[in-house]
């Protein structure tokens, strides 16, 4: 199957998962097929097929600027 594109997402506590899925819901109302996949569980030698790639990533703990 072909997609749109694909939405990676890495996350600990649930957050980018959450926002992932909330993307995906968004634009499938404009008809786009979208594969939704853990950046776990995607396999990156198939990078450079895909047409295009949205990462969102999450983070835990205190940011701190040195």
């Amino acid at each position: 199957m072909e997609y749109d594109f694909s939405i990676l997402y890495g996350s600990q506590t649930g957050t980018a998962k959450f926002a992932s899925e909330e993307l995906v819901r968004e634009l499938s109302k404009y008809d786009f097929n979208i594969k939704l996949a853990s950046l776990e569980d995607y396999n990156f030698l198939s990078l450079p097929e895909e047409n295009m790639v949205i990462f969102i990533v999450a983070t835990t703990g205190i940011f701190k600027i040195i």
